[in-house]
């Protein structure tokens, strides 16, 4: 009886596109370089160097330990940037294999490699030597077997004779910072460049490592991770090697930002097999916790996050997620699947109460195993498992069409569980006319011990209220708030740290005069919550105008008067403040007010007309309380017939301008100096009034002795007295003030004055 042969391929990929390999699992290394390998196991090592060869170029040595129950071996390589140079116990085939010759007990392939490679869609080197370090990754290869027993294990393994650590597909060559941490069931090997930024923290990257193993609940954790952390020439990415393998970031993906190491961690935790119709989500996957890790653990702000996804329905219109053709060589696998894994994530937590989320489908998924591919179909049945209801619908939507207009999801879908952070809100009141522009304050602090990650803000606004919110001075939205459906978001606080909201808002006018509240509640990510009520008191100003003379003689009764237009609500006082050379305060019923002043000089007068809603609106006037003119006239006593003469007044006032105005029987003259002639001798009475812009008033009135003209009179020539004495018409040289024929004339001399003319005319008789 000829022993039974079993021929068994295993393939062996060590990269793929996206920064996942999808590589067919080899298991463990389960025994050491060099030592017999089990019965039923082949070890494949992978020895690489930078020794001995040019630059730009390893040496690989593929070493094969091959169990007894094997009796047949072949190795393809399949590696476009490798050159098999030489072999040791195998030849080559027609087919391009490598067949072992069943003699060599560890047979070798020697293999030279380019250094610099790219083995993804990315722009840049995946891999790289600088001449001071090296990152590299395993050849991929092809193996067949035949063997007598029923099954073989494949285990591969990186060597390396030169200074620096080799995980399990990746190998870092060069001097190195080391860091081991342990989460969990999780072990993590970081391994840092001296390449790198002296100042990066090795501590920051295990504890970003060491949280996200705690919080990503997935199932498929890491036996161990090997991290490497490296600079240029290498892409400014990521790439993994598959579960429970290796990843490499650049240092700029640390970064915040920059979310590149968790994106690469959540590779290391997905353990399934998709099918063409869900490849989609491995990228967005990773895209999605990626981000979603960093804003839990406080690392990145939630407009960071809001960044990472918004705007990816609208970047790719043509793409169906469902059909790889249409997005391949394209980032639409990481961006708008990302946004709707995103959107799957809150519509599951949605439905299911907040007892589920996404988590669960990839906890599902990687149970699922790689033995067989998650149909389209399938992934539908885990969604709808975990939300509760049929997401069919969604995924027609927007996954197995051209997807439609997707939010991204607000903070408060999540939580990071209780913690030490804490929540004040406090509001204040302001009373506003309606029609016009008014302010209400909150204010946000953090009373807690840890920071309130992303703090959100709601506002319950009347319609009668129309305005927007304010932070720390700043409207609108900045790179500090981020403007959701859900409210306002804020940059994480720190303990102790308080914002500053101001709300400024306009009422309409006809808004009703009550008080409006705005409610305003805040919810973080950590669950802390507080709430506060702002009141507006809407009310109507009466709008009021202060009626009163421009000015009033001093000591006369001054009538000011306020007109109010109410709209409608009653007024129920007011007040009178005036101020000036004398002070009063007065408080009336009604809007007027009778005021009597005993001092010249300017006064104000501001008065307040006060509603029943307690609302006050006034006005202001100024009343000018001028003084009495003083009035002094200069006038002759006696004029003749025809003859004009001066009339003068002076006049003394301190406030005001004033008019002068003489009257004189008919005749009417204005000035301080006038001049009056008379047609008909007799006694004739002039008036001198004296008015102020302010109705003050002075008058004195004079009598004039109008005497005809005296026969051989010559026009205004002196006339001579009884004693023969010189006189002039206004009686200027007369020391009692009055001339022969004016008031005061003496009796006698009036007699004898007669008497002259009489014996005068007998003479002319005789």
């Amino acid at each position: 009886m000829y022993p039974r042969r079993i021929l068994a391929v295993v393939v062996v990929l060590s990269v793929l596109a996206g920064g996942l390999a999808i590589t067919a699992p080899v298991g463990t290394v389960v025994a050491e370089h060099g030592e017999s390998p089990a019965s039923d196991e082949i070890i494949e090592v992978q020895r690489v160097s930078t020794a001995d060869t040019e630059a730009g170029s390893q040496q690989v040595v593929l070493e094969y330990h091959v169990g007894s129950e094997v009796v047949g071996l072949e190795v393809a390589v399949r590696d476009r940037h490798s050159e098999v140079v030489s072999l040791e116990g195998f030849r080559q085939t027609e087919d391009g294999w490598y067949e072992w010759d069943e003699v060599t007990e560890n047979p070798k392939i020697t293999i030279l490699r380019e250094s610099n490679r790219s083995v993804t869609h990315q722009r840049g080197l995946d891999f790289a030597e600088t001449g001071e370090w090296t990152l590299t990754d395993t050849v991929g290869t092809l193996i067949s077997w035949s063997t007598f027993g029923e099954s073989i294990d494949v285990d591969r393994t990186l060597d390396t004779q030169a200074p620096g650590l080799v995980g399990t597909n990746f190998a870092y060559l060069g001097p190195y910072e080391r860091h081991t941490v342990r989460a969990g069931t999780e072990a993590f090997e970081i391994v840092v460049s001296n390449d790198t930024d002296p100042d990066r923290s090795v501590d920051s990257m295990a504890d970003a490592l060491s949280q996200s193993s705690g919080m990503l609940d997935v199932g498929a954790e890491s036996d161990s991770v090997a991290a490497f952390v490296v600079t240029d020439p290498i892409r400014r990415g990521g790439l993994a090697s598959g579960v429970n393998q290796d990843l490499w970031v650049h240092e700029d993906g640390l970064e915040p930002p920059r979310t590149v190491l968790r994106h690469e961690y959540v590779h290391t935790r997905q353990d399934f097999n998709a099918s063409e119709a869900v490849g989609w989500t491995v990228e967005a996957e990773a895209d999605y916790y990626g981000p979603l890790l960093a804003l839990k653990q406080g690392a990145i702000e939630y407009h960071d996050f809001h960044a990472s996804l918004a705007g990816a329905d609208e970047a790719f219109p043509e793409v169906v997620l469902a059909e790889p053709e249409t997005w391949r060589g394209s980032f639409a696998d990481y961006e708008l699947g990302s946004l709707v894994v995103a959107n799957l994530d809150r519509e599951i937590r949605a439905a299911s109460g907040g007892s589920g989320s996404y988590e669960d489908v990839l906890r599902v998924k990687n149970d699922h195993g790689r033995e067989a591919e998650i149909t389209d179909s399938e992934y539908e049945g885990i969604l709808t498992d975990a939300a509760g209801v049929d997401l069919g619908t969604y995924l027609d939507r927007h996954v197995r069409t051209t997807a439609g207009s997707i939010d991204v999801p607000a903070p408060t879908v999540y939580d990071t569980g209780p913690d030490e952070a804490g929540l004040a809100l406090e509001a204040t009141a302001t009373t506003v006319q309606r029609g016009e522009d008014g302010r209400l304050r909150f204010e946000l602090t953090n009373t807690g011990s840890e920071p309130s990650l992303a703090p959100t803000l709601s506002l319950s606004v009347p319609d009668a209220i129309d305005g927007e919110l304010s932070v720390n001075g700043t409207a609108g939205v900045d790179s500090g708030v981020t403007d959701h459906e859900a409210g306002r978001v804020f940059d994480h606080l720190a303990p102790g740290e308080r914002l500053v909201l101001e709300y400024a808002f306009q009422t309409p006018s006809d808004a009703t005069v009550r008080t409006h509240q705005i409610d305003a509640a805040v919810e973080d990510m950590g669950e802390n919550t507080a709430t506060g009520t702002g009141t507006v008191d809407v009310t109507v100003v009466p709008e009021t105008t202060l009626q009163s003379p421009q000015g009033a003689p001093v000591g006369e009764q001054i009538e000011l008067v306020a007109e109010v237009r109410d709209d409608g609500v009653a007024i129920t006082g007011y007040q009178w403040e005036v101020t000036g050379p004398a002070e009063r305060s007065v408080d009336t019923d009604e809007g007027e007010l009778g005021l009597q002043l005993g001092t010249p000089g300017e006064y104000t007068v501001d008065v307040t007309a006060r509603n029943e809603l307690g609302a006050v609106g006034g006005d202001r006037g100024t009343v000018v309380v001028s003084d009495i003119p003083e009035l002094t006239v200069d006038a002759p006593s006696r004029v003749t017939v025809s003859e004009p003469e001066a009339f003068i007044a002076t006049v003394e006032n301190d406030f005001g301008e004033y008019e002068v105005e003489w009257t004189a029987g008919e005749q009417r003259q204005r000035g301080e100096r006038v001049e009056f002639a008379f047609e008909e001798p007799g006694d004739r009475d002039v008036r001198v009034t004296v008015t102020d812009e302010y109705g003050a008033e002075t008058s004195e009135t004079v009598t004039v002795s109008v005497r005809e003209r005296a026969d051989g009179q010559a026009g205004d020539d002196a006339t001579t007295d009884a004693n023969g004495a010189g006189a002039t018409a206004d009686g200027g040289d007369d020391p009692a003030g009055s001339d022969a024929g004016g008031p005061g004339f003496g009796i006698l001399a009036g007699c004898a004055a007669v008497w002259l003319l009489v014996l005068a005319s007998r003479h002319r008789r005789t």
